[in-house]
């Protein structure tokens, strides 16, 4: 029975300590901040990543897209929460490690349409939902998905016309690749056929040697 248990503590420590439980700590911020796929959706999750990254009551847990709008950020920021206006989205500032704010009254859906505390930020995905260097609650960001969409499936083209290339390269290489065999195969028979007749002839005139004698 306490053999089974150790067993089962090294087990759950192995489980823990894996990289699904790791987050990516980042550098050149004045506080941690850790890179994370997806921000809370509701109080109870928002409360779980505050204690997980050890935030408190001075330093209240925030998650962000970065400057550049390419990754979402969480971290415990320097006040225990901020007010944020109606008609605004926040990003963090790597240069300063603040916060700062970016007009949304053009996105498809999603602005925030009264202020807020940041505490209360899960309330709004679209300000949290991005893609390819945008929110994607931006009209201008459907355009970017569909550029890159379309050069990928360029590239993918492109590629199969090379392996296509290649299959004919390689076709040719093969049919080449046989002539020489069956040359290599005729001249051996020929050789063959050279030898058997000289020895022959060879056999013949030994024959005709003995007989005159």
């Amino acid at each position: 029975m306490e053999i089974s248990s150790r067993i089962c503590f090294v087990l759950l420590g192995s489980f823990l300590s894996s990289p699904i439980f790791e987050c990516k700590k980042l550098d050149g911020y004045e506080f941690p901040v850790y890179t994370t796929k997806f921000c809370p959706k509701n109080q109870t999750e928002w409360n779980e990543r505050s204690s997980a990254i050890s935030c408190n009551e001075s330093n209240g847990y925030l998650c962000l897209p970065n400057e550049n709008i390419t990754e979402l950020l969480e971290f415990c920021y320097i006040h225990p929460f901020i007010w944020i206006q109606e008609g605004l989205c926040l990003y963090l500032n790597k240069r300063y490690s603040r916060v700062n704010s970016k007009a949304c009254q053009h996105f498809q859906s999603g602005c925030p349409n009264s202020s807020h505390q940041s505490i209360r930020n899960f309330q709004y995905p679209s300000c949290l939902e991005i893609g390819n260097g945008c929110f994607v609650a931006e009209p201008s960001c459907n355009s970017k998905t569909n550029n890159f969409q379309d050069a990928t499936k360029a590239t993918q083209t492109e590629n199969y016309t090379f392996n296509d290339k290649d299959s004919e390269t390689t076709n040719d290489n093969n049919s080449i690749d046989s002539v020489q065999v069956l040359l290599s195969s005729l001249s051996g028979v020929v050789l063959m056929v050279y030898v058997i007749c000289n020895l022959f002839f060879c056999f013949r005139k030994f024959q005709s040697y003995s007989n005159l004698r």
